[in-house]
């Protein structure tokens, strides 16, 4: 005769030898308004409030940021919604007005 299976028999596990990892990185970017300026628009020509901002990118490892990666300074401006990059002596030059 044949050997009887039980319930125990069907549901031992199987090992397969693979032992998995999840690893979740990534980039964020952060917004930092230094200041809000009244200068001439390069783009429209108005003179309007232009919005002067830091952006820094974080490289982040389980969402958490450990190290920048890439800082940018920009202005925007209010009245026809134009942005542009800018060197980082020219708006540290412009947040000290």
């Amino acid at each position: 005769m044949g050997r009887r299976f039980t319930a125990r028999d069907e549901c031992e596990p199987v090992l397969l030898g693979y032992a998995g990892m999840m690893l979740i990185f990534g980039l964020r970017t952060v917004i930092y308004r230094l200041g809000v300026l009244t200068l001439v628009c390069r783009n429209c020509g108005n003179q309007a409030a232009q919005v002067l901002s830091r952006r820094v990118t974080k490289f982040s490892l389980f969402f958490i940021p450990l190290f920048p990666v890439r800082t940018r300074y920009g202005m925007q401006c209010t009245f026809c919604g134009a942005s542009y990059d800018i060197s980082k002596d020219e708006a540290s030059r412009l947040a000290a007005h």
